[in-house]
């Protein structure tokens, strides 16, 4: 799956006081130390939008306004709408951050095509960024361990372009691709004995190995004169798959 957003946002700075003249800057210092700690935050508003599925395996997507808030501490720390990243490391253009997030889950109701199917309940991620900086381009991957919901574990491939237009002004867009592991792959793609009964789908295992099996027995059928005992296209133990040319005599 792949998704791709655009957007803009920011960064507070003066307003105009009047032509060719900006306000002074407050001195954070008439604040008391609420104000000079709140100082060593470095905030971001803006806005954007989302070009998403309309839920994870639909084949029919949406555009979703997103609002975007992000503050930073000391270049370290930064709170933003996807959750919490703390800076580990950094050299050159290479980056390496710790990662709490969440995955909102799936709701039954999300779409008329999941009647029978159930929630995914939603729940917290923990997992680790990397990332190299190019300009204006940033190079990431990351995997997240969700933790109650799918209970699965989400890789992510990608780059992020933003662009300042002005001093508060600035454009960005992003684009990633996602690999999962059985438990997520299973809990939004998969149909379960008792999902089956209740929305009347088909039963079917969402794992990489089982879906190529389901291909292989597919194929078996319409190829072998007899699937159970296959001349043509036959299982190794620990070998994969081999395939056998017949000549009649």
């Amino acid at each position: 799956m792949a998704f791709g957003s655009w957007g803009f946002s920011a960064a507070p700075a003066a307003d105009a006081a009047s032509e060719g003249q900006l306000a002074a800057v407050p001195n954070s210092s008439r604040f008391g130390r609420i104000g000079e700690k709140l100082a060593e935050w470095h905030v971001v508003v803006g806005g954007g939008a989302m070009i998403q599925p309309e839920y994870e395996g639909s084949d029919e997507f949406k555009i979703t306004p997103v609002p975007f808030v992000s503050a930073t501490l000391f270049d370290t720390l930064t709170i933003d709408p996807t959750g919490a990243t703390l800076e580990l490391f950094e050299r050159d253009a290479f980056k390496l951050s710790a990662r709490l997030g969440y995955e909102l889950g799936r709701q039954e109701d999300d779409s008329d095509h999941l009647r029978g199917m159930g929630d995914i309940d939603f729940g917290a991620a923990v997992g680790a960024k990397a990332a190299v900086q190019f300009g204006s381009v940033e190079l990431f991957a990351l995997l997240d361990k969700t933790i109650g919901g799918s209970e699965g574990l989400v890789g992510r491939v990608g780059l992020e372009v933003t662009q300042p237009v002005s001093e508060r002004l600035i454009l960005g867009a992003s684009a990633s691709a996602v690999v999962a592991d059985e438990n997520h792959m299973q809990a939004y793609f998969g149909v379960s004995a008792e999902q089956a009964t209740r929305s009347g789908l088909a039963r079917y295992d969402a794992s990489a190995e089982r879906s190529i099996d389901v291909h292989v027995s597919r194929l078996r059928q319409k190829i072998e004169k007899d699937a159970r005992d296959p001349v043509l296209l036959k299982t190794v133990r620990l070998g994969g798959l081999f395939t056998a040319t017949v000549e009649e005599a």
